[in-house]
């Protein structure tokens, strides 16, 4: 079925508290150039340069956006090593949060109801400031497809909203602009889609996901790309003209027809439609093979399709785009004989106490003077020159001081570089420091 392309007027929408940066949705456009990001989902284990580079071997393509999900069981730490791997591969990251314990669609670990009471606020704002700290843009969704009823927050469009704009209200006061925020519907219900829709100002892409599970199981059949997207693509042309549209995951089976075919049709109605930005294919063999080298003709067929210059591999590395870490200082802290030195540090409240370490870290104490008396905590990072987070902790103030602690792990054999961040609990930098740990053998 071929997509149309539609434009239409967007109906009346609720207030929303928090108004988005309008700004990201232009950095996505951006770096689509006009085309489509080839997206891809590895499968199994978090990506790594190194299964992308396989990847790009196998499909003759590189990829210009890559998707993985992480549980609120697994981590509510923002994945900066991944995002790193993924950026250092030249593409853009895509995270999928999924609040819950992969225990099946009635797991409450991480219910709508405990996120929206405020329990997991603390941790939900670190994840903001550990994203802002990391400052490139990167996809988030919060609870996709929440339209079907396969996931403990689907089919609860109330509860659903107030936990998605909680989340993402949360990551904005921590400052994360940097974090492209994508409101991700399955794109097989769609008739009450939009008692789940945000306010569009709450979110900056809309991304669709839809199966051809073919004759894979007793209850399903072969459908056509048109046939799974073609409404809801309608859909956001007509409800949210203007909103970035790209497929959050999409493959087929290859009981029933001809996957390579189908292949070969897909990437042709998304060439042809123009709406789609980015198209992330779900490689991996879990309700059926939808890998696209499940046969020899469905490889050559993506091959074939994605080598088509509409379909964007590696980008340039993109700019930090938070920019809060702010040089405030430049002060050399040195160690002898593998411990870190006592060292009063400019300003004068803030010292670094070394303590020698037998296991291959620091230690260290930060001890911070006369704050605001309106506050109430502060946060700190240490992020090492290739900007990788060794620690995040957030402190409780007490009498106008906070002492903070963690850990830095340098290289034993030679230099390691970086910089201290303390921040407010908004993710506002109260001081930055770069430092030098020179660590003798």
């Amino acid at each position: 079925m071929v997509i149309h392309h539609l434009t239409g007027r967007s109906a009346g929408r609720r207030a929303s508290p928090v108004q988005a940066d309008r700004s990201r949705q232009g950095i996505f456009t951006k770096l689509t150039q006009g085309k489509c990001l080839n997206g891809v989902f590895l499968g199994d284990g978090l990506p790594s340069r190194a299964a992308l580079a396989a990847y790009a071997r196998q499909s003759g393509k590189g990829a210009g956006l890559v998707m993985w999900f992480q549980a609120f069981n697994y981590s509510f730490d923002f994945p900066t090593t991944v995002c790193q791997e993924v950026a250092g591969a030249d593409a853009v990251p895509f995270l999928k949060i999924e609040p819950w314990s992969c225990k099946g669609r009635d797991d409450a670990s991480f219910s709508l109801d405990k996120i929206n009471s405020g329990r997991f606020d603390e941790r939900i704002a670190g994840f903001g400031v550990e994203a802002a700290i990391w400052g490139k843009p990167v996809l988030v969704t919060f609870g996709h497809e929440m339209n079907g009823d396969w996931y403990p927050w689907g089919r609860k469009p109330a509860e659903y909203l107030k936990a998605f704009n909680r989340f993402f209200d949360l990551c904005d006061r921590a400052g994360a602009t940097n974090i492209i925020r994508v409101w991700n519907p399955s794109a097989d219900q769609l008739a009450d889609l939009r008692d789940f829709c945000p306010d569009e100002r709450q979110f900056d892409v809309i991304a669709f996901d839809g199966y051809n599970f073919g004759e894979a199981h007793e209850w399903s059949s072969w459908r056509s790309f048109g046939e799974i997207f073609e409404a809801a693509i309608e859909f956001a042309a007509r409800q949210l003209p203007g909103k970035p549209i790209i497929i959050g995951e999409f493959a087929s089976a290859e009981s029933g027809g001809d996957k390579a075919a189908w292949i070969t049709v897909a990437y042709d109605l998304i060439k042809t439609n123009g709406q789609v930005l980015a198209a992330t294919w779900f490689n991996a063999d879990k309700e059926t093979d939808w890998r696209f080298n499940s046969t020899q003709s469905s490889a050559a067929a993506y091959a074939a399709a994605i080598a088509d210059e509409y379909y964007i591999g590696p980008l340039i590395n993109p700019e930090p785009v938070s920019g809060r870490a702010q040089e405030a200082s430049v002060i050399p802290i040195f160690s002898k004989r593998a411990e870190l030195a006592r060292a009063v540090i400019v300003p004068d409240s803030l010292k670094i106490l070394g303590q020698g370490r037998d296991a291959p870290r620091c230690q260290f104490e930060v001890e911070i003077s006369g704050l605001p008396p309106e506050a109430e905590l502060v946060r700190f990072a240490i992020i090492s020159a290739d900007d990788h987070v060794y620690s995040q902790r957030p402190s409780v103030i007490f009498n106008n001081r906070a002492t903070l602690t963690g850990y830095i792990h340098p290289d034993v054999a030679g230099e390691e570089q970086g910089r201290l961040i303390v921040m407010d609990l908004n993710g506002q930098p109260l001081l930055t420091i770069n430092f030098r740990l020179p660590f003798l053998l």
